[in-house]
């Protein structure tokens, strides 16, 4: 049986649970792993994620709406807005942002 994340097989993931996570492996120990690594390993994008790639998807217009007003000197910076911003991300990533005394 191969294991679907290393390819090593139940003798090589025996191997590995007995060596602590602290201990590393050694030049032949990885050699040997590399050599039982198959060769023919592959990634397939789809379609949409290859689409993706090729086309990020953000609003052109808006983009270039925002350099013109920086080039001109008229894009103005909204405080309460972008602190507005920072508290939802902090809200999102779930601390309030305050330090408790």
């Amino acid at each position: 049986m191969t294991s679907p994340i290393n390819n090593l097989g139940v003798a090589g993931l025996a191997q590995t649970a007995t060596r602590g996570p602290a201990q590393k492996l050694d030049d032949k120990e990885r050699a040997s792993l590399v050599a039982r690594a198959p060769a023919d390993d592959q990634v397939q994008v789809g379609e949409a994620s290859r689409q993706a790639m090729l086309e990020p998807e953000f609003d052109r217009a808006k983009v270039e709406q925002i350099r013109e007003q920086i080039q001109n000197g008229t894009y103005v910076i909204d405080p309460k807005r972008i602190a507005e911003s920072f508290m939802a991300l902090e809200s999102m990533l779930g601390s309030s942002g305050r330090q408790e005394s």
